[in-house]
């Protein structure tokens, strides 16, 4: 799958012998009897290249079944390899037929975080469900604060688990994620089902991937600004702190001469979204990221073949709103080549006659230029037109 894809394949190699897709329907899997220490160190230490790090689940499902021993292997194979931790909180499989024994969901963050070290990854703060950053009384654990003052990094981990009303929460709290993955997978996407896949989950009402939203990076980003963060935070979630959760920043996630040259392209439109999680909360965002093109190294990239894209598109609701027109940015993410000659002019894409066309400066992240906007337009529009911070050269811009 690495080898021949046009896109870079990175992995946080699983603690487990089973993987994160159909192992969901199987708990006992994800026994400590199904981890092999050695054998896991072997393997992410034999394919540097590829394993950026490690994979591990810490959620009352689990706990109830062998308490805290499966994250206690996954964190010494982590240890072992010198490789980041990337830990899903948040209930995944239902409890057993002899329920939590004893274990509770709130304290499982508190039991965890010691085992961990500067680096380490805590996903889903956002979960809409038990065992996550807001316990059963709607309140932030005071252990994330002081993990997060030990340096560990927490990632959105957006997907079927997010919940706009517990972001809320843990957003007001200061609690402010470094990366913002998609959490793209085999349950919010569509691929043909492998054979041996169940017709149907064994319990559809603890099924932790229910709901009919579906996902994208793009999306995600778009529901980080409905709730409040700026562009200037967000777009350093999916680059510049990405590329370091990952020890490539000396390569990727940035527009400075001497980078590879991989640049995406977005449209920041304005108007009025109706934006829904699978707790079915609605927010109204007032800007939506859609994705453009890209360049791969200073390359265009073909589009993705039919039957590897997704089925259906984000589930996103144009809102008719009186006085409210929309307008058009376009967002250039990315990095800068060594050699600055040898990047194409970036086409303006079809159907966008008339907007801008960015250039960046050596240590810009991102840039936009705003195409026409209705004088009507709400002012918090206007923050479209930015050069993010840490941009020391001038962005030169040229209309078409």
């Amino acid at each position: 799958m690495a080898e021949p894809a046009k896109t870079r394949v990175y992995a946080f190699l699983s603690s487990y012998l089973v993987g994160g897709l159909e192992g969901h329907y199987y708990p006992n899997l994800y026994s400590p009897e199904c981890i092999d220490v050695d054998a896991t160190v072997k393997a992410a230490d034999a394919n540097r290249d590829l394993v950026r790090g490690i994979k591990g689940h810490a959620e009352i499902g689990g706990f109830a079944r062998w308490g805290i021993k499966v994250i206690q292997l996954s964190a010494e194979i982590g240890r072992k390899t010198s490789l980041p931790v990337y830990v899903h909180f948040g209930q995944l499989w239902g409890l057993p037929r002899s329920g939590a024994n004893g274990e509770d969901a709130d304290t499982i963050l508190e039991r965890v975080i010691p085992l961990l070290q500067p680096g380490d990854i805590l996903a889903h703060p956002f979960t809409r469900h038990p065992g996550g950053f807001v316990d059963r009384n709607g309140k932030v654990h005071e252990v994330i604060r002081a993990a997060l003052d030990r340096r560990l990094k927490v990632d959105v981990g957006h997907g079927s688990h997010f919940s706009y009303r517990i972001a809320r929460k843990a957003l007001d709290a200061g609690i402010v994620p470094h990366t913002l993955g998609a959490d793209m997978h085999g349950y919010n996407t569509y691929v043909p089902p492998p054979p041996g896949t169940p017709a149907e989950h064994s319990d559809d009402e603890a099924h932790p991937f229910a709901g009919q939203a579906k996902f994208s990076l793009t999306q995600a980003m778009s529901s980080m600004l409905a709730l409040g963060l700026s562009l200037e935070q967000v777009v350093p979630m999916v680059t510049s702190n990405a590329a370091d959760m990952l020890g490539l920043s000396d390569e990727i996630g940035a527009l400075r001469s001497g980078m590879i040259a991989d640049v995406s392209v977005l449209s920041d439109e304005c108007g009025r979204f109706l934006l829904q999680d699978n707790e079915k909360t609605q927010v109204v965002a007032e800007r939506l990221l859609q994705p453009l093109f890209c360049l791969r190294a200073a390359g265009a990239m073909t589009r993705t073949p039919r039957s590897c894209r997704r089925r259906s598109p984000p589930k996103v609701t144009r809102m008719k709103a009186e006085g409210r027109g929309t307008s058009r940015a376009l967002l250039v993410l990315g990095g800068s080549s060594t050699d600055q000659k040898s990047m194409p002019p970036i086409p303006p894409p079809g159907g966008m006659a008339g907007a801008g066309v960015c250039f960046f400066g050596a240590s810009a992240t991102i840039a936009s230029v705003v195409t026409s906007r209705p004088a009507t337009e709400a002012a918090s529009c206007s923050a479209a037109r930015t050069t993010l911070a840490g941009s020391t050269m001038p962005l030169s811009t040229r209309s078409t």
